[in-house]
């Protein structure tokens, strides 16, 4: 497994390492585990709110 592209692409996506939609929600959510607050873990992750789905909303809300 250690050389499965798509499972390489799937973990760095999910670690918010990549510069996918996905990948920068999931960069979000770590900045606001460490105590960002909304406004500034979104611009870290280089996202605004017009490109949150409500799905997007919901799972950065929880982590609040």
């Amino acid at each position: 497994m250690d050389n499965d592209f798509a499972f390489m692409m799937f973990a760095s996506e999910q670690m918010g390492l990549t510069d996918t939609h996905e990948g920068r929600i999931n960069q979000a959510i770590k900045y606001l585990q460490q105590g960002y607050d909304m406004t500034n873990a979104l611009a870290a992750a280089g996202l605004t709110t017009a490109d949150l789905t409500d799905y997007d909303i919901d799972r950065l809300e929880a982590e609040v």
